[in-house]
């Protein structure tokens, strides 16, 4: 009785190693059509990658000085970030710090507390601050900026929510509704609200740092409902797959959204690298926040080439290759492989913030998938293909071999028990 039981057990366990070795890797075996309407991965994203300059190119030039803004704009930066502070007298300056001895070579009296004639010829000290160098740039007002480089690059007004009535007014005295856009530093509903009680329809970017998910995900969804608005997404979350799925899915919807790679505890701890531009891009990023303007347009440059080969590819497949139709458990694996690597190069392809090495991967994927249906269509064709190895399927091996190792240990305790008793 016991040798059948055991025979029993040995030839359920050899089934299910069988099984899992020979049953496709899909959850279920029936055909689907990628080609039949228009699937998720078919819908264009029109947002393109661009590079955002922060206070201008300061490599070479103080900050927010007007060479920093210039050199900027010729590195090719479609937005440069300009952060503003308000004098005693109601000039805005642009700076990022409160405090005037970061910025220049004097005391330490907050720009506030000063009327602008008194510090309007204060030299610049090198960099973004902070140097005991001194340039001999000059401390640089709003309305100079606007008038020089207004309409040839769009200024993104960075400054407390309180300024924001006077900035509105500001861009529209300078004629630049259509060139500037105010970053509001307040809660999406409350940014937007304000908004759109003014008679002219500024375009706004609202700011949110937040780690939490769900904030996030209402910022965006509040965001995507307006029309000239953009999302500054500020968060030091790694953006994992959490904020994949709750958050960045939703980006499509909206008309850019920007990260900031030139402050950490606002990137994700992400530098400001190839690498990094590469993961933010393939997460639906497509306004990147950089101190290196002409390192992203190579990079902007290099991913709509590849996007560019991979259109060319998915339309050569399209046009000369067509997926045999065969019913082998073995085939179905290599149909979903197929599937799953058709749908990824679509979204990569239709989406224009799509980074290169996410179009390279694509393509490498799709091209591969087809070669191996190819190489095997013999034994598909003859019903004889052989069985392939996932990480799956070595999983179900490893259990089913643990499990027959535990039936024998219990058998053989059994039986020794037994011969005890005996």
């Amino acid at each position: 009785m016991k040798q059948y039981f055991r025979k029993l057990m040995l030839g359920l366990l050899t089934g299910i190693l069988i099984f899992s070795l020979c049953a496709p890797a899909s959850a279920a075996d029936e055909e689907t059509t990628i080609a039949a309407g228009q699937t998720d991965a078919e819908k264009t994203d029109n947002r393109p990658l661009g590079a955002v300059s922060d206070m201008g190119e300061h490599q070479n030039n103080p900050a927010n000085s007007l060479p920093a803004i210039r050199d900027a704009m010729l590195s090719g930066a479609e937005m440069i970030r300009i952060p503003l502070q308000q004098t005693a007298d109601g000039v805005f300056v642009l700076s990022a710090f409160e405090d005037l001895s970061i910025i220049s070579n004097t005391d330490d009296a907050p720009i506030s507390e000063k009327n602008w004639a008194d510090i309007q010829q204060l030299r610049l000290r090198e960099g973004t601050g902070g140097s005991t160098l001194l340039s001999d740039q000059t401390l640089v007002d709003l309305d100079t900026a606007l008038s020089r480089y207004g309409h040839r690059v769009t200024f993104l007004l960075d400054a407390d929510w309180e300024y924001r009535d006077a900035l509105a007014q500001k861009i529209i005295e300078h004629e630049l509704i259509d060139r500037c856009i105010l970053v509001c530093r307040a809660p999406a509903k409350k940014a937007l609200a304000w908004r759109d009680s003014l008679e002219q329809n500024l375009t706004i970017m609202v700011y949110e740092k937040t780690n939490v998910v769900f904030t996030a995900q209402a910022a965006v969804r509040t965001v995507a409902e307006a029309e000239n608005a953009y999302l500054w997404l500020a968060s030091s979350n790694p953006y994992g797959m959490i904020f994949q799925s709750y958050v960045t899915e939703d980006f499509a919807a909206l008309d850019g959204v920007m990260v900031q790679c030139t402050n950490p505890n606002e990137c994700g701890q992400r530098t400001d690298t190839d690498l990094y531009w590469e993961d933010l891009a393939s997460r639906g990023y497509n306004l990147i926040m950089t101190d290196d303007v002409r390192g992203l347009n190579d990079f902007i440059e290099r991913s709509d080439h590849a996007r560019e080969e991979l259109r060319e590819v998915l339309a050569e497949t399209e046009r000369d290759w067509v997926l045999p139709d065969y019913s082998g458990l073995a085939f179905a694996d290599y149909r979903f492989r197929y599937e799953n690597a058709l749908t990824a190069a679509q979204k990569a392809a239709n989406r224009e913030s799509s980074g290169f090495g996410q179009c390279r991967a694509a393509m490498y994927d799709l091209t591969q998938s087809i070669e191996q249906i190819v190489v095997n269509d013999p034994a598909f064709r003859s019903g004889k293909a052989g069985v392939t190895v996932t990480p799956g399927r070595i999983a179900a091996v490893v259990i089913g071999a643990a499990a027959f190792v535990i039936l024998e240990v219990f058998i053989h305790k059994h039986r020794e028990k037994k011969r005890g008793k005996k």
